[in-house]
């Protein structure tokens, strides 16, 4: 089987309450978000989840300082661009 290097785009928004918790007031478990740093604007390379396990104080923290971002909609603003890997020249060689 041939490897693929894949690149995945993702159209991110401020993340709202009503993204992480539900009409009873709980926590949407499962949920995805991505952290922007305060300081530099970069986001983290890792999505996040939300679990059980949560610090719910630090997410609250980052979410009151607009840290925390939500993709757009799940899969309709997603593109998947597949691209074959090249054989390494070197190793030919």
């Amino acid at each position: 089987m041939d490897q693929v290097d894949i690149t995945v785009t993702l159209k991110l928004r401020p993340a709202t309450k009503h993204d992480f918790v539900d009409s009873r007031n709980q926590y949407k478990n499962g949920t995805m978000y991505f952290l922007r740093s305060e300081i530099t604007g970069q986001f983290d390379n890792q999505p996040y989840y939300i679990s059980p396990d949560t610090n719910k104080v630090e997410l609250r923290h980052y979410f009151n300082r607009n840290q925390v971002f939500v993709c757009i909609r799940h899969f309709d603003d997603t593109e998947v661009f597949i691209t074959p890997v090249q054989p390494n020249a070197l190793k030919q060689a």
